[in-house]
């Protein structure tokens, strides 16, 4: 399980460094923010002693949010509903995704909805995220149920890209993925709507469909990108220019490239240094790299137990006054 805090640094850094330092004892990962100490500030924005302080503030924040988005849930610290300017450019950003984010306190001034079960303090934040089989009952006290698996593999999918001269070879990587126990996402065929549409109808279309699939290389539930590059009007391992885009989107959020082929020469310079792996046909690969990361998820998530082990009193001590 990795979580990620955000809030004013500024205000409240104290606090979220005791939360950190729960989370850590209770095996939770932190991406963001590291445990660090604050060096100085520029024009409000806090610099810690862990960052990079020859980069701008604008490059800290965008290395900041690539880890943030690498994160299973989000914890917005907001005492009293006080979210600042980089937390709500942070927030609008996680929205666009899948992360699931969790609240402090219901934010004001921030026109979106909060639903009661996001809004949590952190000793019922850190209770939730050890254990994901739970039921509240009537009187609102979190429980287990009994005779359910200690251990739950989320589900990661391997994002297909490729170009549409491909797509029935997709379909057939897909079935045999699918059958070694590997989730996938397909793009859709475009084909079809192409012979139907006019030719704006089919640009509106395409770029509707092309936001949403770099959306969902984007989730959190991917795993990682397989390109599709074999031989097109005989050029070798073909990578056009959207699969390009797409391989990028995956390199800026940290998701494993997959080559079918091999390296696509008029790119090779760049999909080295974005330690593309080349399969070369060979599928045995990924597979085996897909299942040494649910060994790791699992290994991580043997946290989760039957019982209640977590001792709530530790952290009633620092965290239930701040509760709502």
């Amino acid at each position: 399980m990795k979580i990620s805090i955000i809030g004013s640094f500024r205000k409240y850094y104290e606090e979220i460094k005791q939360i950190i330092m729960l989370l850590q004892k209770n095996k939770i990962d932190v991406l963001s923010p590291k445990h660090s100490e604050i060096t100085h500030s520029i024009n409000d924005f806090v610099v810690f002693a862990s960052d990079n302080h020859v980069l701008t503030p604008a490059e800290i924040q965008t290395d900041t949010l690539n880890r943030i988005l690498k994160s299973d849930v989000v914890y917005v610290y907001d005492p009293e509903g006080y979210i600042g300017r980089t937390t709500c450019y942070e927030i609008g950003v996680i929205r666009t995704t899948t992360i699931p984010l969790i609240f402090l306190e219901k934010p004001n001034d921030l026109p979106i909805i909060v639903n009661d079960y996001e809004v949590m303090n952190p000793s019922k934040l850190i209770y939730t995220l050890l254990n994901d089989k739970r039921y509240i009952d009537e009187h609102g006290k979190v429980e287990i149920e009994k005779n359910k698996t200690k251990s739950e593999m989320r589900t990661k999918n391997v994002v297909i890209c490729g170009s549409m001269a491909f797509y029935d070879k997709m379909l057939d990587v897909s079935i045999y993925l699918k059958n070694s126990g590997i989730s996938t996402v397909v793009p859709k065929e475009e084909n079809f709507e192409k012979a139907s549409m006019s030719e704006k109808e089919f640009n509106d279309f395409k770029r509707r469909v092309s936001n949403q699939y770099l959306a969902k290389i984007r989730e959190s539930s991917t795993y990682a990108v397989l390109v599709l590059n074999q031989t097109k009007r005989g050029v070798p391992n073909y990578i056009g220019a959207n699969t390009m885009v797409e391989i990028s989107m995956a390199f800026c959020w940290g998701r494993p490239i997959y080559l079918y082929n091999g390296f696509y020469k008029p790119l090779i310079e760049e999909l080295m240094a974005w330690n593309a792996i080349c399969l070369n046909e060979k599928l045995d690969r990924l597979i085996q790299d897909y299942r040494q990361e649910r060994y790791q998820l699992n290994d991580k998530n043997s946290l989760i137990v039957e019982e209640h082990q977590l001792e709530l009193g530790d952290l009633d001590e620092y965290f239930y006054p701040l509760s709502r």
